[in-house]
């Protein structure tokens, strides 16, 4: 049995080891060898990545996502208010508003939504997993 020092981060750990060192591996990437198909260097590893990853289309997805709610409870709102309106007018402007949140709120949902990828400790690249 030999004590081997990590060429990552330094720490000490024991060749019969079977994950290597405690400190680099990460929980679920134990035994992959998984090579990345650009750079052919890095190894791939498990992690997340943002379906859309730019700024502005975050934005527009948490734009649709808060009034989706705020619609909501709003409509919830009117319809038990009982100010004079006919209830069957009540629940078709309680039924359009719920409708039209729900679908901005699902596109606002995929928009700002992850997914999990193999991702490439050298260069970045990911793939998605399966």
């Amino acid at each position: 049995m030999a004590i081997i020092a990590c060429e990552k981060c330094g720490s000490k750990y024991s060749d019969k080891s079977p994950d290597g060192c405690q400190n680099c591996t990460p929980v679920g990437r134990k035994g992959l060898n998984i090579t990345c198909p650009l750079c052919r260097t890095g190894a791939m590893e498990q992690s997340t990545a943002q379906l859309f990853t730019d700024h502005f289309v975050r934005f527009c997805g948490g734009i649709f996502v808060v009034p989706a709610f705020i619609g909501i409870f709003s409509a919830f709102a009117y319809l038990f208010s009982g100010n004079g309106i006919p209830f069957s007018v009540r629940f078709g402007v309680f039924s359009g508003v719920v409708v039209a949140s729900m679908i901005s709120g699902v596109a606002g949902w995929i928009i700002l939504s992850k997914r999990n990828v193999w991702k490439c400790t050298t260069c970045g690249h990911y793939l998605p997993r399966q």
